[in-house]
């Protein structure tokens, strides 16, 4: 029969549990995550304002698209000339009165 000193002396005096090694584990990669942190956290913000500035430009841009298309074009009646036509010949129509 095995007894709880026979198996601490197998064992011998430094073993350690599972516990202690996943416990220590986890504190090494609390403080590794919180040093990578504080090093990286200007670039994680940078790269948020970027991403956040460029969905803002991009919800402007389609806005300005917008209102242009709905008072120019749908209630004025004016339809600008294509792009690359130097002199374009002048076009007189309904939306006169309004621009």
């Amino acid at each position: 029969m095995v007894t709880k000193t026979k198996l601490a002396e197998q064992r011998g005096k430094g073993h350690r549990s599972g516990v202690f090694h996943l416990v220590r584990a986890l504190r090494q990669a609390r403080a590794w995550l919180r040093k990578t942190w504080r090093s990286n956290r200007l670039f994680v913000y940078a790269v948020l304002v970027g991403v956040l500035g460029g969905v803002g430009a991009q919800i402007f841009m389609w806005m300005l698209e917008w209102g242009e298309r709905i008072f120019m074009k749908g209630i004025a009646g004016y339809v600008p000339p294509p792009l690359g036509v130097v002199n374009p010949a002048p076009q007189f129509g309904p939306w006169t009165f309004w621009l």
